[in-house]
């Protein structure tokens, strides 16, 4: 497809819900039915009769002719030129390894998708040129994260993949997850951030978003197969759909908030150590829970052992211990 708006997966979930209720995902998915069916009041059997009773407000004077107004003439605003993309190779960012599994991205993806983006000629000089934003946003998008790390638990719950973009009340729970995430609450995401201040052309933009990023996603994510009902191939194209609306939301606070988990379960009583205020009841469980992580074998085992400090913690105290975590992030 070589014409793209430079909104893409980018625009705010909002506006990409109701992209969903209106058409659906272009060439993602495709819904039989409406979402919500219009709702209208049906007018009264009969109108009640008007009180005679009441004192009736005396009629205003009438206002003086009011003098004609010339029209004045309308200055057409210049149409918005689609932003044609070049038809130039990337590398896509959807590697496998021996075993035939995707490989984690080992940074968050708008990121990523940078690095590989062909309309970047001089890459060395722009991220040496975004380093002063890089640095700025890393604090930001970290105050936000704490702040909604409840959110992010319920990310972890799985709110995306269990989504059915039919019924009001599941988008209804995206949407409340999702909008703490996004402007004007949250800063803009990264692509946004470089193009807003001069950094990245609209093409460029649009060539990171569009192609690189929706590759990746819809990639990892493949299509329905042969075989599958009617019923099932409308999951498998609701869970891309979920998950293009992820990766141009809030991907990047869940890949800090994952690097976070992960040095919680490397250094599990050091952050314990930092925390303030533990009663000798909450130690000791906390205790329980760090036997669990040690006993695990996996990576992926021992941030899953970290699930029980939910009931251990408040969730003032989850927040302090998420920001402990942060600063041990390997740089």
């Amino acid at each position: 497809m070589s014409r793209a708006r430079q909104k893409g997966p980018f625009m705010h979930v909002s506006k990409a819900l109701m992209l969903f209720v209106a058409a659906g995902f272009a060439g993602v998915v495709s819904l039989a039915t409406p979402v919500w069916s219009q709702v209208v009041t049906p007018p009264p059997a009969q109108v009640a009769p008007v009180d005679e009773h009441i004192e009736k407000m005396p009629v205003p004077p009438a206002r003086p002719e009011a003098q004609p107004v010339e029209a004045q003439p309308v200055q057409a605003q210049p149409k918005q030129a689609q932003i044609v993309l070049p038809d130039l190779p990337f590398e896509s960012l959807a590697q496998k390894d021996e075993a035939g599994n995707f490989k984690p991205l080992s940074e968050p993806i708008q990121l990523a998708a940078l690095r590989v983006n062909p309309t970047i000629e001089d890459k060395a000089k722009f991220f040496e040129d975004i380093k002063p934003i890089l640095a700025e946003r890393s604090l930001n998008v970290q105050n936000v994260l704490v702040s909604n790390i409840d959110l992010l638990e319920r990310v972890d719950d799985g709110v995306f993949e269990r989504v059915d973009f039919k019924d009001a009340a599941s988008i209804k729970q995206l949407l409340e997850v999702t909008k703490p995430f996004l402007p004007p609450a949250a800063p803009k995401s990264l692509l946004e951030e470089l193009r807003d201040t001069g950094k990245l052309t609209p093409v460029q933009f649009a060539f990171t978003a569009n192609k690189i990023i929706r590759d990746y996603t819809l990639t990892i994510n493949p299509a329905p197969t042969e075989g599958l009902d009617s019923t099932q191939q409308a999951r498998v194209s609701m869970q891309r759909a979920a998950a293009l609306l992820k990766n141009g939301s809030i991907e990047e606070y869940i890949f800090i908030y994952n690097q976070a988990k992960a040095a919680a379960a490397e250094n599990f009583d050091t952050v314990v150590g930092m925390m303030e205020g533990m009663d000798e009841g909450k130690k000791s469980e906390l205790a329980k829970v760090s036997e669990s992580v040690k006993a695990a074998s996996t990576k992926a085992d021992k941030i899953a052992a970290l699930r029980p400090l939910r009931d251990v913690l408040t969730i003032d105290q989850r927040k302090e211990w998420v920001r402990h975590c942060l600063i041990m992030i390997p740089q």
